[in-house]
């Protein structure tokens, strides 16, 4: 009704599932909680990761200019927000070698061809009990360590304009301090791209990637 749009949502603290409404209008940060009957107010902070990927999922990131984000936004997506089709957390910058810059440049291929979204550099995530894999939900600030910001700036964003064919317009690289321990976070921004599809070409091999849930497909 009045043009809202429905996703669900899955608040992992409490593992239950909820219809949340977002109304064009409304605030960006406040959605429609509807359960038993009863209309309530749900804020994006609060504890929920999307579930359905929909075009109406918001994430914490979205509510502010890419220049303007803080620490305290960065904190807010632990422990609640998990990865998924629209953000992607990395315990560490990426590998300098080949492996490593193949991982970093499908990563940003994906989010292009897909619904765009953040790489957010410097948070680990929370390890299964079992496996030891990561579950995509963000624990703590992990941080990128010492580097220099500009110079790594410069050289993932060459990364980005000579190895993505056709150029993806708009991304954006930033490092945010202002941790405990003196931690920074790197956040790599990449749009939707009208352009799309792109396609890596690196090191000789050209390859077409999708963003699917918290995975990259070709």
């Amino acid at each position: 009704m009045w043009g809202a749009t429905a996703c669900e949502v899955r608040s992992i603290t409490s593992d239950r599932t909820y219809t949340v409404c977002i109304y064009p209008q409304a605030k960006r940060d406040t959605g429609f909680l509807h359960r038993r009957r009863q209309l309530c107010s749900l804020s994006y902070t609060d504890c929920i990761s999307i579930v359905g990927q929909g075009e109406g999922a918001v994430l914490i990131l979205d509510e502010k200019p890419f220049d303007a984000i803080l620490a305290d936004d960065v904190l807010s997506l632990i422990p609640d927000v998990a990865e998924g089709r629209r953000i992607d957390y990395k315990a560490s910058l990426p590998d300098t070698g080949e492996k490593g810059v193949r991982s970093f440049l499908n990563d940003v291929c994906a989010l292009a061809n897909s619904a765009g979204g953040c790489l957010v550099y410097g948070i680990a995530e929370r390890a299964d009990s079992e496996s030891g894999a990561g579950t995509g939900i963000p624990e703590s600030i992990s941080g990128v360590g010492d580097v220099n910001d500009d110079d790594l700036i410069r050289a993932y964003q060459q990364r980005i304009t000579q190895c993505i064919e056709p150029v993806i317009i708009g991304h954006r690289i930033r490092f945010i301090d202002g941790f405990e321990g003196g931690h920074s976070v790197m956040i790599v921004f990449v749009p939707k791209s009208l352009f799309a599809p792109h396609r890596v070409n690196y090191q000789g091999k050209k390859e077409f990637y999708v963003r699917h849930d918290r995975s990259n497909l070709p």
